[in-house]
């Protein structure tokens, strides 16, 4: 019985180890970006490493195009105090096989994402009609923006996506719009007023986490889940 108890923990262990080998990316760094292979040998954008204030993306990593980016590649995380959105004029190669600036905003073409604002965009913001996606982080940081429209082609909110816009005061969801994630609105300090859409379904955690100006909320009965804290 003992030996059977022993052999069992055994392979528990070594499957567990199994697994978190699997899930332990590799990374790689060049021209000042971080990045990570996808199956197809194309290179995945995580990070920008650098602090100058003129960037450009280049077409490739190491022999390998971007054709996609993880997140916005200019937030960054570095502890528990030392976080942000690093602010750049953003431009791509010639020719680049997945990005484009428009006014100064990046975006994802092949999945029509917006991927990053530069958090000295002030005023009032519309995004272009087309765009299918606001990516994670995407406005984070932007404290002098005061409204943002979202076109009628958008269907998702990505996480964090104007956490710590704190002159946020206007924001219009259209009925495209099917999903709000994590700390969406997270400290936009100013938004007095939402009207969720009846299209929306899912409300991510923590999603208008310290509004503390907010006073009306409407919430369809299309919302099936609505997260923590949010």
């Amino acid at each position: 019985m003992k030996k059977t108890i022993l052999f069992l923990l055994a392979l528990a262990l070594t499957v567990l180890c199994g697994a978190a080998l699997a899930d332990d990316e590799q990374t790689y760094q060049s021209a000042g970006f971080e990045y990570a292979l996808l199956p197809n040998g194309d290179a995945e954008l995580i990070q920008y490493l650098g602090n100058a204030g003129t960037v450009v993306i280049p077409n490739e990593l190491d022999g390998h195009p971007i054709t996609a980016v993880r997140r916005n590649p200019f937030y960054y995380y570095n502890g528990s105090r030392d976080y942000g959105a690093k602010d750049c004029t953003v431009s791509v190669s010639t020719g680049h096989p997945y990005l484009a600036t428009i006014d100064g905003v990046l975006f994802g073409m092949s999945d029509r994402k917006l991927i990053y604002c530069p958090p000295s965009r002030s005023g009032e913001y519309e995004i272009p009609q087309g765009i299918w996606n606001i990516g994670d982080y995407a406005f984070y940081d932007c404290r002098s923006l005061t409204s943002v429209t979202i076109p009628d082609s958008v269907t998702s909110i990505g996480s964090w996506a104007f956490s710590y816009c704190t002159s946020l005061t206007s924001v219009t969801i259209p009925d495209s719009v099917t999903s709000i994630g994590n700390y969406a609105f997270d400290d936009c300090r100013r938004l007095t007023s939402v009207t969720i859409p009846d299209s929306v379904t899912s409300i991510g955690d923590d999603a208008f986490r310290r509004c503390s100006s907010l006073t009306s909320v409407t919430i369809p009965d299309s919302v099936t889940s609505i997260g923590d804290d949010a």
